[in-house]
């Protein structure tokens, strides 16, 4: 085996002892704990990422945040900031209130994480959603997690989305 596999191996092997360890320990428990927090020498910062694109676009202004080369589009952290404010206002208007869901049923184009970011500057859940599910898979997810307005392409791999 050579040493790359066996580190892999020994890894995972520790994780799954940690898991049966922390399963025996959790046994009064009614669940398992779904994350460790460990504060180490920095804390963590709590804040939206809504919060800290607002942040950065304050301290970075005109510097790039994204860009989408196969699109050929460029978005400095204070244009990134408008463009979700503005986003965030038209969910306002539709009538969204901070705490809904929001499907983002889209590839990986520029408007997926313009969706999300204008999602979070709303307050609302941004709920990541296969750009090739149809019909029926499309119908369980937006049902399961309650989405109440949805972002998608006007196409996707030779098929229309939406239609009237």
């Amino acid at each position: 085996m050579n040493s790359k596999l066996q580190t892999i191996s020994r890894y995972m092997l520790r994780q799954k002892c940690a898991f049966n360890s922390m399963r025996s320990i959790s046994t009064s428990m009614p669940t398992l704990i779904s994350h460790k927090h460990h504060i180490g020498k920095d804390p963590l910062v709590y804040r939206t990422i809504g919060q800290q694109l607002e942040l950065s676009a304050a301290d970075f202004g005109d510097v790039e945040a994204i860009v989408s080369c196969h699109e050929g589009k460029r978005y400095s952290f204070k244009s990134l900031l408008q463009e979700a404010d503005a986003l965030a206002a038209g969910f306002r208007k539709l009538g969204l209130q901070p705490g809904d869901a929001v499907g983002l049923w889209a590839p990986n184009y520029m408007h997926w994480y313009l969706g999300m970011m204008g999602a979070t500057r709303a307050g609302l859940t941004s709920v990541g959603l296969n750009p090739a599910y149809q019909g029926p898979e499309i119908a369980y997810c937006l049902n399961k997690v309650n989405v109440k307005a949805i972002i998608a392409p006007e196409t996707f791999k030779r098929r229309t989305t939406m239609r009237s």
